[in-house]
């Protein structure tokens, strides 16, 4: 029991540093959105065509991801999917989600302006051994931090159960409360256990979904600033 409650605590402090360290823009209507207009020294034409270059490279099929093109205008809008995978190891249970998003490209003489907005977050919840799966929706990554918290919450709860057991004085119970007793600690401990797995499976969601979102960024700027002429 005392290691058990050692690794909530570390783990609850882990879980607090790294959604510390880590944001997601959100902007004037409350909804995630990276956005910024990047100064270049090369053409309308040559941004666009490294666009469409950037787009084919990261998504594979450029026919199928791409919603609108206007070379005249240099604008391009995607749609993008991810899919992602808890590492936390949940019995007779899989957990994955689908992020949806779309980015806009718009191109101009030395400089370029790209949108990441439109996030969807959709999770499946596979149970071994059952035909339906659960499917739930989530508003935006910031959502992983509310359950984060709310299984804190949990453990804070289920401690104070385990506590209270403790304190007990088991040389003044009947075998049938101790045995009670046992069962409420035992059941405490199994509820910790799963509320620990999912602080590590909102957190693991949350830092990949950061690094999604930062990598698509950083490989767009450094592919649209690449002059190809030779």
């Amino acid at each position: 029991m005392k290691n058990l409650l050692t690794l909530s605590i570390a783990l609850l402090v882990f879980a607090c540093l790294s959604a510390q360290e880590k944001s997601f823009p959100i902007n004037s209507i409350g909804q995630l959105e990276y956005a910024e207009t990047v100064d270049s020294k090369l053409t309308q034409g040559q941004l666009y065509s490294n666009a469409q270059e950037w787009i084919a490279r990261t998504f594979g099929d450029y026919k199928s991801v791409i919603q609108f093109e206007n070379k005249e205008n240099g604008k391009l809008i995607i749609k993008g999917l991810s899919v992602l995978k808890t590492k936390a190891e949940f019995p007779n249970m899989v957990v994955t989600e689908k992020i949806n998003y779309i980015i806009t490209i718009e191109c101009k003489d030395n400089k370029f302006r790209y949108k990441i907005d439109g996030v969807d977050i959709a999770r499946k919840i596979t149970i071994i051994f059952s035909d339906t799966p659960l499917d739930l929706k989530l508003d935006s990554p910031d959502k992983h931090l509310e359950l984060i918290e709310g299984s804190k919450e949990d453990i804070i709860r289920y401690r104070k159960t385990l506590d209270s057991i403790k304190l007990l004085n088991s040389s003044l119970l009947k075998k049938k409360q101790i045995k009670e007793n046992n069962a409420k600690a035992k059941e405490a401990e199994e509820d910790i256990a799963s509320s620990l797995l999912s602080i590590k499976a909102e957190q693991d969601f949350f830092d990949e979904e950061y690094l999604i979102f930062n990598s698509i960024i950083i490989s767009l700027k450094q592919a649209m600033n690449t002059d190809n002429t030779f």
